[in-house]
């Protein structure tokens, strides 16, 4: 199935279940939108790469996306890397809507502040923009040091709930004490997406 028609179930499913829920359905959509589907394949194309240069890396790894909305990176990761993955957000409606649209990821209701679990070879947070630089900063120290963080951030001051962007990718890389292993960024219609690998 296509991340469109996932989106398009979804949708259904959720106007019977939440019938005045417009602003959920506009979620769904705009999650499948063409600067999401770019952003987040663009993510798991670098990734992928990372992971097959490097003989060590773990195959078939254990990837947690925190902030992760419905699921889209996660299942792009799941088909593309063979990866367990466990998508963590904390809204609500993100744990039901995402199994509807990506049953065979996990979904799990949680926040970055309180979130316990640790377990995995790669975290990733496409939602950096959202996160204030000491929560997230406070997160990423509880993880273990070999685990692999990807993080993406953006220059779209524009979006009321952007309370985090970034004016340059090295703005964004000093913001968080990581080992940076790849810095990169990408222009999308609108904004300048920023990408960085670290341990």
């Amino acid at each position: 199935m296509s991340y469109y028609k996932s989106a398009l179930s979804a949708v259904t499913w959720c106007a019977k279940q939440w019938p005045n829920n417009h602003a959920l359905v506009l979620s769904i959509t705009n999650s499948v939108n063409e600067n999401q589907m770019l952003c987040k394949k663009w993510l798991v194309d670098e990734l992928k790469d990372i992971l097959d240069s490097d003989n060590e890396a773990i195959k078939n790894p254990k990837i947690l996306v925190i902030a992760g909305w419905f699921g889209l990176v996660g299942e792009m990761c799941r088909t593309r890397l063979k990866a367990e993955v466990t998508v963590m957000d904390r809204d609500v409606l993100c744990e039901p809507v995402g199994r509807k649209m990506y049953p065979e990821i996990k979904h799990k209701w949680g926040n970055v502040e309180t979130w316990d679990n640790f377990d995995f070879d790669i975290i990733i947070c496409t939602s950096c923009e959202h996160i204030s630089d000491k929560v997230l900063k406070e997160f990423l120290l509880k993880k273990d040091e070999k685990t692999l963080v990807v993080l993406q951030s953006n220059d779209y001051f524009s979006v009321e709930e952007h309370i985090n962007c970034k004016r340059s990718l090295r703005d964004f890389a000093n913001s968080q004490k990581l080992q940076i292993i790849k810095e990169t960024e990408l222009k999308v219609d609108g904004y300048t997406r920023f990408m960085i690998f670290g341990l």
